[in-house]
């Protein structure tokens, strides 16, 4: 009866009385579990985390199989930063009840915490299993398979999450990336395009739609979804959109548009020496032997000491002295 009644108290937004009444029946009675376990509820929706956690353990101490109870000491500990030592509960409420994806879920999210991501697909898979038309149980699946590198998997996973979800342009973006991964350019180039029309303010699906193009060699494609990109982008990214841009017309033979794209993309970003390389590239495919003598100095300047530059580094050198007018 006086359970009954500090439960009404909570029920009708009088939580700190419905405390008082808990206090009082376990001071007649401290082993009475609804109590024990209802004034560690309260704790922890009050973030008392230090008075959940006492309560909790008192609570499995009078009933080893409460699962609930399990759970709800690994969030409290988890809330005070010991994550390592909530694991050992959160396991015991899966032993028990392993239906019960709130613990699953917890469980799963400190195991990818530790970067111990076999465990935590594991568990995600669990969540995904018994409550799979949640799409965000299909994504955190995704991203552990991401991290081991399971692209078919993480495919898989987000091409579930965005059929359930078809409005989530993150869904489809991360598609378009485990599709690329899987070579399968055509496919992730249709996954960006779609993330791009959901997210109309972000030009990024469109930048990685034409790399994927790109990929497959299909350089008008590329060409025209880059073009879309150039249209939403910030002044500080235009010098790389630029730089790609001129990759897939330096492939294309088109050299002069090539030259073009280069020069543009170092007007905002100066300090890009690969495009300083390629302009100078372009150039001696057009016989402007001068001016391309001129940039692979300059490249010279700016990338003698980068290791990553080292290959085109030893062919700029060589270049110099070969070119008509590099003497």
């Amino acid at each position: 009866m006086r359970s009954g009644i500090s439960r009404s108290l909570v029920a009708s937004g009088r939580p700190a009385e419905a405390g008082t009444e808990y206090r009082r029946i376990l001071a007649a009675d401290s082993t009475y579990l609804p109590a024990v376990f209802n004034l560690g509820t309260l704790c922890f929706d009050s973030r008392d985390y230090r008075g959940a956690c006492d309560l909790f353990t008192r609570t499995v101490c009078i009933n080893p199989r409460d699962y609930l109870a399990y759970y709800d000491l690994g969030a409290s500990l988890v809330n005070l930063g010991h994550g390592d030592s909530a694991m050992q509960f959160l396991h015991a409420s899966t032993t028990l009840n392993s239906r019960f994806i709130p613990s699953l879920t917890l469980l799963a999210s400190l195991y990818y915490k530790k970067k111990q991501y076999d465990a935590a697909a594991r568990l995600y898979q669990m969540v995904a299993a018994r409550d799979s038309m949640i799409a965000e149980n299909w994504a955190r699946w995704g991203n552990c398979m991401e991290k081991l590198r399971d692209w078919s998997w993480m495919a898989h996973c987000f091409r579930t999450a965005l059929a359930i979800d078809t409005a989530n342009a993150s869904y489809s973006a991360r598609l378009g990336e485990a599709l690329f991964e899987e070579k399968k350019y055509d496919s992730a180039a249709a996954a960006y395009l779609y993330a791009g029309s959901l997210d109309t303010e972000n030009p990024v699906p469109y930048l990685n739609a034409g790399l994927a193009y790109a990929s497959m060699d299909s350089t008008v494609r590329a060409l025209a979804a880059f073009r879309r990109a150039y249209t939403g982008y910030h002044v500080e990214r235009i010098g790389f959109l630029y730089g790609q841009i001129a990759g897939v017309q330096y492939k294309r033979k088109d050299y002069g548009h090539a030259e073009e794209s280069y020069l543009k993309s170092l007007r905002y970003d100066p300090a890009n020496s690969r495009a300083l390389f390629f302009l100078a590239r372009a150039r001696e495919e057009l016989r402007k032997y001068g001016p391309a003598a001129a940039a692979y100095r300059q490249f010279l300047k700016r990338a003698s000491g980068e290791r990553s530059m080292e290959d085109l580094v030893r062919y700029a050198r060589k270049r110099v002295r070969q070119l008509p007018s590099g003497q």
